[in-house]
C-alpha cells in the first residue's frame, strides 16, 4: 500500500521523504477493543524482509526511515 500524507512522518521528515511501516496502529480509538475480535491484534506487524527491501530500494535515491505508522 502506498499512501501520501503525514502518517508517521513527524519528527524531522520533509517533503518527498519516505516512511516505511514496521507496524501500523490505530491512533483515534482504544485499540484494546480490537484485541477482542479477529484477528485479535492491537497492531499489525510488517514483514521484516519487505521492510529491508523497501529501505534498500530507497537507498541513494530518497531519504527514508522505517518506523511505526
Amino acid at each position: 500500500v502506498i499512501n501520501t500524507g503525514v502518517a508517521g512522518g513527524a519528527g524531522g521528515m520533509g517533503v518527498r521523504d519516505v516512511v516505511i511501516s514496521t507496524e501500523t496502529v490505530y491512533h483515534d480509538m482504544d485499540a484494546e477493543i480490537l484485541s477482542h475480535s479477529y484477528p485479535y491484534l492491537k497492531a499489525f506487524q510488517a514483514d521484516q524482509k519487505l521492510v529491508e527491501l523497501a529501505l534498500a530500494a530507497c537507498e541513494g535515491k530518497v531519504r527514508a526511515k522505517a518506523g511505526r505508522i
